[in-house]
């Protein structure tokens, strides 16, 4: 047994030795006299991007065979640029770049020309056309030309901020700089008097992007003569006098009302009166003046407001400094703290509006629901008695409701617009009521009951919820004939409870 065991060791050692001569032979075939050898690969590529460049960082290989770095760039795969280096190199800028993104390669090449494996990277420079440079300050947010004044809001100073300056003629030709330092742009709110508003308004830029060190010369902008205005604006104009910007030739309307108005009304909430600014020849604000309300029943939730109130008395300070524009208040609307320069005109009633000729019930044949209320049907004729203390009110469900209503005239009636009253009640005595007061109704008209035209220049109406509040909605045309009445309103959510009462609907002479 031992003697067959050293025979068998014997023999695998032979094939053992056949093979390693074997694999060296074949070994050497390919790989010459040598083992093969892989020139020491760069690492840590960085690329910090800056104004049209790219500062490149990386740490180089201690293979002491290396000749030099090999770097490559490219924004597309059809132009490839690259650059030869010294083997102790580190760094590259990369100056003059396109707006792109850029693959960057990094390799080292020894002296026999063997280049290492790749290191890559993918950086984009800062541009005009980069998303980050196009955020930067554009130093004025809104402007008006008053007269020979500039007045401005804007934006808040930041520390990527290193100069900027407003640049324009004055009345008598000479060229000026007006530098926004950041007191002045922490003030939130400019003017800039004696300038000429026919010649160019511009503003300069120079600062910093967070991640480089570079200073920029951003483009300058040029203050366009063209107005920005707020939608709430927009929507109170098409609403009161039915001027709209939905198309150019409507907007084209719409700004010759602004150039020409010289007394403008405002009845409900806003964001701001600003936009006012943009009237040149404005002469006088009104403010609540067609919100009838009951004074003893009127609580300061029922006032109109300015939710940012702040910024309307800097523009309204500004027009009555510049162009001596007044402004008159009814009621309490707007102003938690009213200017000197606002004249208060007191309430204005539902029993003296306008000394209209109301048509009375007895020239009514019906008034129908199409919702069937049977505690609420009884109550229909009470819409069109003209008496606040009575009212038509929906029974409380869980889901909401939609009613359309119809007021059938007798005859054929020539009208010149409708009064909607809102129910009478005591806020003190009653917490209820004034949860289901409408705030909006849709109202058409028509001669035939086929074809329907609205009663104002929007389809659905605003309401004043005051207690007893009296909206007068006129007609667009100045008046018209009319045979029925179609009104549209919801019901109310209060918790759980859908419902809607009102007091009056009342067409008038």
């Amino acid at each position: 047994m031992k003697l067959r065991y050293l025979i068998n060791l014997f023999v695998v050692s032979i094939l053992l030795a056949a093979c390693s001569e074997s694999l060296e032979d074949t070994y050497s075939d390919y790989a010459g006299n040598g083992r093969i050898r892989y020139v020491g690969k760069c690492s840590d590529l960085d690329a910090t991007p800056g104004w049209y460049r790219l500062s490149l960082k990386w740490n180089n290989s201690i293979d002491a065979t290396i000749d030099s770095i090999r770097v490559t760039w490219s924004a597309s795969s059809d132009v490839v640029h690259d650059t030869l280096l010294n083997a102790t190199d580190t760094s590259l800028i990369l100056n003059s770049l396109e707006d792109g993104t850029y693959r960057i390669g990094v390799q080292a090449v020894n002296n026999r020309g063997e280049e290492s494996l790749e290191i890559t990277t993918y950086a984009r420079p800062y541009t005009e056309n980069h998303e980050i440079v196009r955020t930067f300050t554009q130093a004025i947010t809104k402007f008006y030309r008053v007269g020979n004044n500039l007045v401005f809001f804007t934006d808040r100073w930041n520390s990527d901020i290193v100069e900027l300056n407003l640049n324009y003629t004055s009345t008598d030709g000479e060229k000026k700089i007006y530098e926004l330092t950041e007191e002045r742009m922490n003030e939130g709110f400019l003017t800039v008097e004696d300038v000429n508003v026919g010649e160019p308004i511009t503003v300069s830029r120079t600062g910093r992007i967070a991640g480089t060190s570079d200073t920029i010369q951003f483009n300058t902008l040029t203050l366009e003569n063209k107005r920005t205005l707020t939608s709430d604006f927009i929507s109170a104009i098409q609403y009161r006098y039915g001027f709209s910007t939905a198309t150019p030739t409507l907007e084209s309307e719409f700004n010759h009302f602004l150039d020409t108005v010289r007394v403008l009304e405002f009845d409900y909430s806003l964001n701001t009166l600003e936009d006012i600014l943009y009237c040149p020849k404005l002469e006088k604000i009104v403010l609540g003046k067609n919100r009838y309300l009951v004074e003893r029943f009127t609580t300061k939730e029922n006032y109109s407001i300015l939710y940012d109130e702040i910024r309307t008395l800097k523009v309204l300070n500004e027009a009555n400094r510049l162009t001596g524009v007044k402004v008159e208040r009814y009621a309490n609307h707007y102003f938690t703290e009213k200017p000197d320069y606002v004249e208060d005109k007191g309430f204005r009633t539902w029993d003296v509006p306008d000394n209209l000729v109301y048509i009375p019930s007895t020239e009514v044949d019906t008034v129908t629901c199409d919702f069937k209320d049977i505690n609420a049907d009884p109550y229909l004729p009470d819409l069109v008695d003209n008496d606040p203390e009575t009212r038509w009110e929906t029974s409380p469900l869980t889901y909401i409701r939609t009613y359309e209503l119809t007021i059938t005239l007798k005859e054929l009636k020539k009208i010149r617009g409708i009064k909607i009253g809102q129910k009478l009640f005591d806020p003190a005595l009653d917490r209820e009521s004034k949860l289901y007061l409408p705030p909006s109704i849709i109202i058409k008209t028509s001669t035939d009951k086929i074809d329907w035209d609205n009663v104002t220049y929007v389809e659905e109406n605003t309401l004043g919820q005051g207690s007893g509040e009296v909206t007068l909605l006129p007609i667009t045309e100045g008046s018209r004939d009319v045979k029925y009445i179609r009104v549209t309103l919801n019901d109310q959510v209060s918790g759980s409870t859908c419902r809607v009462m009102l007091a009056d609907i009342i067409p008038y002479e």
